[in-house]
């Protein structure tokens, strides 16, 4: 068994394009690790430099230890699976899982023992003798997998293999490869653009932009506790509401006023993130996940609400997704955007105020009775308030 260590690694093309800043990550024995983070943002790139596929221009990358930067990719004892499966039509499923080890001249009895192997393992024993063009793209993934697994190698990288298969094959796969993973207990690194997929499948998740590493830790914890902005747009879905919001502080009571609306921070808020006192009369970005906001009644002992208009209803069965537009300024982190959306916005905050309207998304229950073009009264849990130095993008907390 081996780890995966990058060294303040750094990629730099002839063209000057520098698509890795100083990466410096861990993958532990036997962890499962997930680059995300949205497309161009060097994740892809980091996974070729530890394959040995792209030159590395500046630190170190070991596996078990062993510097590898000089390294062939055939002599670093790493198995790759790419998004394209990349089957030999003309072999079988069998010649196909066992092609790498015929090329190292392993004897036939070891072929098909390893092949048995990986074929019980990944659920093929009935299709070795099939070839590609009957499977289902699951089945052609499994069979990637299986070319992987026989090498026995030291550590895994897998670039985006579930891209090309279907909404709900993925999430079979998803849960497949995860098992397959704990199983080996192999150090893995894993790259993907889908934050979701990152999320239920990684010991921890790293999140990259511009090539530089924002936030590497468990998914609960970058859920909860982002580092800054780009980590709180995007992870979770639907995304973090974010606004502009001015810090009050009268009679020992600290408020943030989003537009014409005003939000009482809780004690318990304060005590967390003590540095918001010096915050006092300046801008901030206050963050609010959709689950966090309620449809509810003003009440006189709770102040804090906001006044929305609803957009679009989406309903999901077990909940409804609510978009909805409030007088606020709203913020959006340069690359944060989802996927299929603009990734060059930049960190903007849009037109607010008293004669603006700025979107949000709330996560409500569906029996809860509500129509287009509505107003309605959105109570946030304060106690899960996020806020952000405008300037830095960083999260405010001591």
């Amino acid at each position: 068994m081996a780890t995966i260590e990058l060294d303040h690694v750094t990629k730099v093309y002839p063209n000057k394009n520098q698509a890795v800043s100083d990466l410096s990550l861990d993958v532990a024995d036997g962890e499962f690790m997930v680059l995300v983070g949205p497309s161009g943002c060097g994740k892809t790139t980091a996974l070729r430099m530890v394959a040995g596929l792209e030159e590395i221009s500046g630190g170190t990358v070991r596996i078990g230890g062993r510097v590898v930067n000089d390294l062939s990719p055939k002599e670093r004892d790493v198995a790759m699976v790419f998004q394209n499966y990349a089957l030999y039509p003309h072999m079988t499923v069998a010649e196909n899982i066992g092609f790498s080890l015929k090329l190292r001249h392993l004897d036939k009895a070891e072929i098909n023992r390893r092949v048995q192997e990986a074929a019980q393992t990944l659920g093929l024993e009935g299709m070795l003798n099939v070839k590609p063009a009957s499977l289902s793209g699951g089945q052609r993934q499994r069979v990637a997998m299986g070319r992987a697994l026989v090498r026995e190698p030291a550590v895994f990288l897998m670039d985006e293999p579930l891209s090309n298969l279907d909404a709900k094959l993925r999430v079979q796969m998803r849960a497949e490869v995860s098992r397959l993973q704990r199983r080996l207990g192999v150090a893995t690194l894993y790259v993907t653009h889908d934050q979701i997929e990152a999320m239920t499948m990684g010991d921890r998740v790293a999140v990259l932009a511009h090539g530089v590493l924002q936030q590497c830790e468990a998914p609960q914890t970058l859920y909860d506790h982002p580092a800054n902005l780009f980590v709180a747009a995007f992870i979770g879905s639907p995304a973090m509401n974010i606004y502009q919001g001015g810090l009050e502080s009268d009679d020992g009571q600290v408020a943030v006023r989003l537009g014409d609306q005003r939000i009482v921070v809780p004690p318990s808020e304060l005590k967390e993130r003590p540095a918001l006192a010096q915050y006092g009369g300046r801008q901030v970005a206050v963050g609010i996940r959709p689950e966090h906001l309620a449809v509810g009644h003003e009440l006189p002992d709770n102040p804090s609400v906001l006044h929305a208009e609803i957009d679009l209803l989406e309903s999901l069965g077990a909940e409804v997704i609510v978009h909805f537009r409030i007088k606020a300024d709203h913020i959006r982190p340069e690359g944060a955007a989802a996927e299929g959306e603009d990734q060059t916005l930049p960190l903007a905050i849009g037109a607010g105020g008293s004669d603006k309207t700025a979107p949000g998304v709330a996560r409500v229950d569906p029996r809860v009775q509500l129509k287009v073009g509505q107003s309605v009264t959105l109570v946030p849990d304060t106690e899960h308030l996020q806020f952000f130095d405008l300037e830095t993008g960083a999260t405010i907390t001591s």
